[in-house]
């Protein structure tokens, strides 16, 4: 995603390719997000088996997920399609230098420090 992609295309007799670039990290407002909401299930360890299930059931979904957010509405965590429970981890900071008081819930740190568009092109 960072170097674009080759696309191939038909023009007149010949093929070509040329690069796509699907995110404009120079101008970030520019570039559109989706953030998926799922229903409340009882806590991140169903939400994490949640996730395992629309994987294997539903595989095109995932195609250009970049993370998954587990959440039971106070607590959060993050991780990617590839992280086992285990590697999901707390966001603790909004501002990317102090860490968020334990009186914060993490769901909140999590959504004000990670989605802003800047800072997931940065993850990303």
């Amino acid at each position: 995603m960072v170097k674009g992609i080759d696309v191939s295309f038909k023009e007149g007799d010949a093929i070509r390719t040329k690069k796509a670039y699907i995110i404009d990290f120079d101008n970030p407002d520019k570039n559109e997000f989706l953030a998926v909401n799922q229903f409340v299930v009882a806590g991140n360890e169903e939400a994490y088996n949640q996730i395992q299930t629309y994987k294997k059931d539903v595989q095109n979904l995932f195609n250009y997920n970049a993370f998954c957010v587990l959440s039971d509405g106070i607590n959060a965590k993050v991780g990617t399609i590839t992280s086992n429970i285990e590697r999901y981890m707390n966001w603790r900071t909004v501002d990317g230098e102090n860490i968020a008081p334990l009186t914060m819930p993490q769901y909140d740190v999590l959504f004000s420090g990670m989605f802003p568009k800047q800072r997931i092109l940065d993850i990303i």
